[in-house]
C-alpha cells in the first residue's frame, strides 16, 4: 500500500495558515490602528516633524502610551501560562539582528520620519485621512526602498551576521522574570506621559470629559488625547499576539506589495523578495491589517469631519523620506511600531538600541535642517 502524502496545510506552521477568524481579526485590528492614529492626530506630517524640534509632544505621548499598554498586554500573556505564555516567550526569543544594522537602520528610519513626516504605519493613516497625492508619493518612495533593500539583503546580512547575543532580552540578561523588568518600565513610561501632559497639555475643540458625554461623542470627536489613542494601539497587541500569533508592525506590507508586483514581470527575484510572494498568512496578514488601517482612518476622519483638512509635503521630501523609512526599517528589521512598540515591549535588547537611535537621528537631522 502506497504512503499517503500529507496535505500542505498539515505541515504548515500555524502562523502560515489562513482561517476566517484570523482574516477578520487582522482587518479589525488594522481598522482600530488606523482609527487610533487618525483620532490621535499622529498622522499629520507637521505634527510628526514637530516632535523632533520639540514644538509638539503628541507623537511621543502616543508612542510611550502604546509601549506601556503593550507591556501590560505582555504581562497578561505571561501570567496566563500554558500555550499563551509559551507562544509569547517564543516570539521574544526570535527576531535578533546585528546591532550595527539595528543602529544604522533605526537612524535611517528616524531621518526619514523627519524628512517625510511619516513612518510606515502612519503613512496608511495619512492615505485614509485625505492628505492627497503626498501620501502616495511617500508610498512610492517606500516601495522603492523595499525593492532596493530586497536586492541588497544577502550582502547586508552577510557583512553583518546576527550573533546569538543580538537576540537577548533585558530580563534574560538580568536573570529575572519578564514582569520584574516590564512592570517598572511600563510605570516609568506612563509617568513620563503624565509629566508631558502636565507641562504640555493636549488641547482640542473637545475636552476629555466631552469625549464621554454621549455614546457617539468618541466617534464624532475631531481628536482624542494622544495618550488615549496610544493606549488603544497598545491594547491591540494582546489579540494580535494570542489569536494571530504575531505582533504589530507595518513595514513588511510594503515588501509584500513590492515583491508581488515585481513577480508579475520577472521570476528572477532575490530570495528575500521571493519569500514574500508565497500565499502564507504570515506574509499577507499585514496587508489585510494596513489596508484596513486606511479604512479606519477614513471612517474616523469622516465621522470627525476632518477628512482632507491636513496637507501633505512636497514631492522631493515625500519620495526621499519614504525611501528612508522603508529602507531603514528593513535594515533594522522593524519599523516604529514593529521594533519601537512590539519588540521594545517584549524587552528585546536590540529595540532598546533602536528607539534612541531612531529618535536621536530624527532630532539631530531636524536641528541641522533648522540651521540651513
Amino acid at each position: 500500500m502506497g504512503t499517503r502524502k500529507k496535505s500542505a496545510s498539515a505541515v504548515q506552521p500555524e502562523s502560515h495558515r489562513w482561517t476566517i477568524g484570523k482574516t477578520v481579526l487582522s482587518m479589525g485590528l488594522g481598522f482600530s490602528f488606523g482609527w487610533a492614529l487618525q483620532k490621535g492626530r499622529v498622522f499629520e506630517p507637521e505634527l510628526i516633524r514637530g516632535q523632533f524640534t520639540f514644538s509638539d509632544f503628541g507623537m511621543l505621548k502616543m508612542f510611550l502610551s502604546a509601549v506601556s499598554t503593550s507591556i501590560v498586554a505582555g504581562c497578561l500573556q505571561y501570567w496566563a501560562g500554558g500555550s499563551v505564555r509559551r507562544n509569547f516567550e517564543e516570539r521574544r526569543k526570535g527576531g535578533g539582528n546585528n546591532l550595527v544594522l539595528v543602529a544604522g537602520g533605526a537612524s535611517l528610519l528616524g531621518v526619514g520620519m523627519a524628512v517625510a513626516g511619516a513612518c510606515p504605519g502612519t503613512l496608511y493613516a495619512q492615505m485614509g485621512s485625505g492628505t492627497g497625492v503626498a501620501s502616495l508619493q511617500v508610498a512610492a518612495g517606500a516601495l522603492f526602498g523595499a525593492v532596493v533593500y530586497g536586492f541588497l539583503d544577502q550582502r547586508v546580512v552577510g557583512t553583518f551576521p546576527t550573533r546569538s547575543k543580538d537576540a537577548t532580552t533585558a530580563d534574560g540578561a538580568l536573570g529575572v522574570s519578564y514582569p520584574a523588568v516590564a512592570l517598572p518600565l511600563a510605570a516609568t513610561l506612563a509617568a513620563t506621559v503624565a509629566v508631558l501632559e502636565h507641562y504640555f497639555p493636549w488641547s482640542s475643540t473637545a475636552s476629555v470629559g466631552q469625549l464621554f458625554a454621549s455614546p457617539t461623542a468618541l466617534a464624532t470627536a475631531p481628536a482624542w488625547p494622544p495618550y488615549l489613542a496610544g493606549a488603544l494601539i497598545g491594547a491591540l497587541q494582546f489579540p494580535a499576539n494570542t489569536l494571530i500569533c504575531t505582533s504589530l508592525g507595518s513595514s513588511t506590507s510594503f515588501v509584500v506589495f513590492a515583491a508581488n508586483a515585481l513577480s508579475v514581470v520577472t521570476s528572477r527575484l532575490p530570495r528575500y523578495l521571493q519569500d514574500k510572494t508565497s500565499g502564507a498568512f504570515n506574509n499577507w496578514w499585514q496587508v489585510l491589517y494596513v489596508s484596513s488601517a486606511v479604512g479606519g482612518a477614513y471612517a474616523s476622519a469622516r465621522l470627525g469631519n476632518t477628512f482632507g483638512t491636513v496637507a501633505g509635503l512636497p514631492l522631493l521630501p515625500s519620495l526621499a523620506g519614504g525611501f528612508l523609512i522603508l529602507f531603514g526599517s528593513r535594515v533594522a528589521r522593524g519599523c516604529t511600531s514593529g521594533i519601537g512598540i512590539s519588540q521594545f515591549s517584549q524587552l528585546k535588547l536590540p529595540a532598546f538600541l533602536a528607539v534612541p537611535c531612531m529618535f536621536g537621528a530624527a532630532i539631530a537631522f531636524s536641528m541641522f535642517r533648522a540651521t540651513l
